[in-house]
């Protein structure tokens, strides 16, 4: 056995061999040993060399172990993304075992969270006037002229049948002066609104004739930055459930695991205190 291999990992755990251990008169032995030609060797009996060999298993053991116990510490203590990443990329879940419960819920906020970026990844992939017509997102301008046209014929007979009532003395028997007033105005009313939108769409009508591909790129380009913006969102809260939920599951298997190890790094130090002492 390497004797600075133990001492450098005795120090790595803030360890110090003892003067009077029975390791270090082991390695006052090593330290005296003066070989006349290079096929001599030093001769330990069977308990010295079973000592050096529990010695080395034991330290590095305790040094695997006070590193498994930092980890456990930072999981015991995780309160934000960073230290999320920082904990994944130590590779805590080897360490520790979640709640089944929860394993399952975080595999399936990670699955909403691939359909939402695959939903946008399919938009991106979409040309222009497939997302536009997909989504209808140009305005039915020739179904709202007509639908305008027809209420400006409706409006002109209702105003008409008022009017004439009131002033051409064509009586009507569904009429009576205050209906027929009302009749007149709403028709008037609703004659000057149909009359706006009318021509309001065949302008927007000739606008999509004449400028088409800028009209379906932009419509098209305002859908996708809504819909990216949406998406975000909805990850953000996703991630933000998800991170919640990876906290206290990694913070109490951390507890429940932390305890495990403490206890073994307790017997490791209880063993390895015959021949060191805390530096």
């Amino acid at each position: 056995m390497n004797k600075n291999l133990i001492l450098k990992t005795a120090s790595d755990v803030n360890l110090s061999v003892k003067s009077n251990s029975d390791l270090n008169e082991i390695f006052k032995k090593v330290d005296k040993f003066k070989p006349d030609n290079n096929n001599e060797f030093l001769k330990l009996s069977e308990d010295e060399t079973d000592l050096l060999k529990t010695t080395q298993v034991d330290l590095n053991q305790l040094k695997k172990i006070k590193m498994i116990i930092k980890i456990l510490r930072l999981g015991v203590k995780i309160s934000n993304f960073e230290d999320l990443k920082t904990l994944k990329d130590k590779k805590i879940e080897s360490l520790i075992d979640l709640n089944e419960k929860s394993l399952s819920k975080i595999q399936e906020i990670y699955i909403l969270i691939d359909n939402q970026n695959e939903i946008l990844n399919l938009l991106k992939n979409k040309d222009n006037k497939s997302i536009v017509e997909h989504y209808k997102l140009m305005p039915p301008t020739t179904f709202f002229i007509l639908f305008y046209l027809g209420f400006i014929i409706l409006s002109i007979i209702t105003s008409y049948l008022g009017f004439s009532y009131l002033f051409l003395k064509d009586k009507y028997s569904f009429f009576t002066e205050t209906s027929a007033f009302w009749t007149m105005l709403t028709g008037g009313l609703i004659f000057i609104i149909s009359i706006y939108y009318f021509f309001l769409n065949i302008f927007i009508k000739i606008k999509q004739i004449k400028d088409k591909d800028k009209i379906i790129d932009e419509l098209a380009s305002n859908y996708f930055d809504r819909r990216e913006n949406k998406t975000n969102r909805n990850i953000f809260k996703l991630r933000k459930k998800l991170f919640e939920i990876e906290r206290k599951s990694i913070r109490d298997a951390s507890i429940s695991k932390l305890k495990q190890f403490l206890t073994e790094e307790n017997n490791l130090l209880s063993s390895l205190r015959k021949n060191f002492t805390l530096q």
